[in-house]
């Protein structure tokens, strides 16, 4: 009787080897949970800096064309940066040009904010969902008209013979949509290597 006892304990009390183990697939499970939460509260505060960067440069092109639209008598257009002595901008089409630079910005905004998944209201204000996940592929279709209205600017101004200064402002957008896709990028590989984590943790707990 007693020996039955004895062996109906051992049976009922748990191995402390197997009970560490639980506790390490625990604390590995939180870790990770962790520091996914962080991945996304830093791709969200980055992905908001750079949709801020946009909007601020969209804001000099904004301003050359209101310029243009208003000015009763302006025969040569100022290029709208903090230098010293104001520099003409001598391109033939300056309306067409400045429309095509924020048709390029707002295009590549938008081709980034729906690669991350984030909507206008959570740009702005609204906290998205921490396990929203990105997406990784780039509309191609939004990315390609933002390139495509974006080098327009800047070969106007080589085609005819601008000022390097000049040929660099009617490129910025370009470097803006290149911003972008590098951030987002960068931000997908990191997602990567964090899933890449949990996959071996699942790799090792089966073997």
């Amino acid at each position: 009787m007693e020996g039955l006892q004895r062996r109906f304990q051992s049976k009922n009390t748990p191995n402390p080897e197997d009970e560490s183990e639980f506790l390490d697939e625990e604390e590995q499970e939180r870790l990770l949970n962790e520091l996914r939460e962080q991945n996304e509260r830093s791709n969200l505060a980055i992905q908001r800096g750079i949709i801020l960067i946009g909007v601020l440069v969209s804001t000099i092109y904004a301003i050359f064309f209101y310029d243009l639209a208003t000015a009763k008598v302006l025969s040569v257009p100022r290029i709208p940066v903090p230098l010293a002595q104001p520099i003409p901008s001598m391109i033939p089409v300056p309306e067409f040009a400045a429309m095509m630079s924020l048709v390029s910005i707002y295009t590549s905004i938008y081709t980034f904010a729906t690669a991350c998944r984030l909507s206008a209201l959570e740009i702005v204000w609204k906290q998205p969902s921490l396990s929203r996940g990105m997406t990784g592929q780039v509309n191609v279709l939004t990315a390609s008209l933002a390139g495509f209205s974006g080098v327009i600017s800047p070969c106007i101004a080589l085609w005819d013979m601008g000022s390097t200064i000049e040929i660099i402002f009617w490129s910025i957008p370009l470097f803006v949509l290149i911003l972008m896709l590098l951030s987002l990028r960068m931000m997908v590989q990191v997602e990567g290597k964090i899933d890449d984590l949990d996959k071996a943790r699942y790799k090792y707990k089966g073997a």
